[in-house]
């Protein structure tokens, strides 16, 4: 019986993880030809989602104070998913904002239950078989049915990116952003695991020849950094003054390509086949940019702009001649959903856990790596695509995942200095005792 159980809870966890991936729920719809406007929501997707949440809170009542002890330490995340729940009561679109809450509220409450109960090492494991899966899932569907697993010249505002591939997913940028992430977990797993490196070296393989059939620049470009970034957190075991000499040259690296972009701004956007527009995007933003300035404090609500009726998104969209489903900018989107408020709290969340995942590096965390990297990688892909706490997309489990982790290691590492203020005997109980197993390295 109680094999049936843990059988049933990986299952559900395995099955969870694909669902805030939103695989396989556009399929039916694909099939049917069946079309959604903006703000209109998927049947199959929220199916999916209601049963996440159900079987999130059953787990998590399962576990209450393991669950509420990760979910403690987990401030600003709590923080702004308060200022997100308060912002249906201005919202444009209350019913919406409310139910994008709940999503948003049910990926934190899933991350905390994974942190509480399984090391972190194994929460990667399910994450990259949940992306190599959906990879070689989305190959099949687009090789065997074309008509299904591609994009169409309607779905498209560039004509050439027609016949990208979408796969198991509803477009292709989800399909690349969850490639992405497939590919790192799985590298990450090869890279630490050398006697089973096999399996996930191929997974990291086909999640990255699956997110070049995407046509996505962000993947791509997100892909091709991802093994500078691994190389660059060595540099965090530096000691002393040479590490203070390593962040030196990294600045001026980024500065002088900071100073290349801007000279050679066209050029390069032709290298990578891009319009000096960014594919419309800079008209986009200059759009929503002069309409946030007048709701700067409280913005249209949680995800609740770009919805069918919203008058302003209908005078953006005449303006720059496409329908934009989305702002193509994550800390611009979440300015026009919360305002500064809200942008204050998403940007410090990131930045707070991008800097913990590195002090982590640096005490010799093996997992610490890969979230660096995949929140490094989110923090730049968030300048071009819509990934900031956007309920409904994967870096919605992920950011609260990692977040919630490094804090749980801060607080309760002995070695930290603002560990919690327990003795070490002490802490090592209430360590198995309140966090198992994801914590039992550090004590033993």
């Amino acid at each position: 019986m109680l094999r049936l159980a843990s059988w049933s809870e990986r299952a559900f966890c395995f099955f969870a993880v694909n669902a805030f991936m939103s695989a396989y729920v556009a399929l039916p719809l694909r099939i049917s030809g069946v079309t959604f406007a903006s703000g209109e929501q998927n049947p199959w997707y929220t199916a999916m989602q209601v049963l996440v949440l159900l079987g999130t809170a059953v787990l998590c009542a399962l576990s209450p104070g393991r669950v509420l002890a990760v979910a403690a330490r987990a401030t600003l995340l709590n923080y702004f998913i308060l200022l997100a729940a308060l912002s249906v009561a201005w919202s444009i679109a209350p019913l919406v904002s409310l139910r994008r809450v709940v999503t948003l509220t049910t990926a934190a409450a899933f991350a905390y239950y994974l942190v509480a109960t399984r090391p972190v090492d194994r929460i990667i494991r399910i994450i990259a078989l949940a992306a190599a899966t959906a990879a070689v899932a989305s190959a099949v569907v687009a090789l065997a049915a074309p008509e299904i697993g591609l994009m169409k010249a309607s779905e498209v505002e560039n004509p050439q990116l027609a016949g990208a591939w979408t796969g198991v997913f509803t477009h292709k940028n989800e399909l690349g952003a969850d490639m992405v992430l497939g590919t790192q977990a799985c590298a990450w797993l090869a890279m630490v695991r050398p006697r089973r490196r096999l399996l996930p070296a191929f997974g990291a393989l086909i999640c990255f020849a699956v997110a070049f059939q995407t046509r996505s620049e962000t993947a791509e470009i997100s892909i091709l950094v991802t093994p500078l970034l691994f190389c660059g957190l060595r540099i965090l075991r530096l000691p002393g003054l040479a590490l203070l000499w390593a962040w030196a040259a990294l600045a001026a690296v980024f500065l002088l390509s900071m100073a290349v972009t801007g000279l050679f701004f066209d050029e390069i956007m032709d290298a990578i086949g891009k319009d000096a527009s960014l594919t419309g995007r800079l008209p986009l933003w200059s759009e929503l940019t002069d309409l946030s300035e007048g709701r700067l404090l409280q913005g249209y609500g949680y995800m609740a702009f770009f919805v069918a009726g919203n008058s302003d998104m209908d005078s953006v969209q005449r303006a720059i001649g496409w329908d934009a489903p989305e702002a193509h900018q994550a800390y611009l989107e979440v300015l026009l959903q919360l305002g500064i408020p809200g942008l204050v709290l998403a940007v410090a969340l990131l930045a707070h856990t991008v800097w913990l995942s590195l002090a982590a590096v640096r005490a010799g965390v093996p997992w610490a790596g890969l979230a660096a990297v995949v929140m490094l990688t989110f923090a730049g892909a968030g300048m071009v695509e819509t990934v900031l706490l956007r309920a409904g997309n994967i870096y919605a489990l992920l950011l609260p995942l990692f977040y919630a982790a490094v804090r749980v290691h801060q607080a309760y590492n002995p070695e930290h200095p603002r560990a919690a203020p327990l003795p070490a005997e002490e802490w090592t109980m209430e360590g198995r005792q309140l966090l198992g197993a994801p914590w039992r390295q550090r004590v033993e």
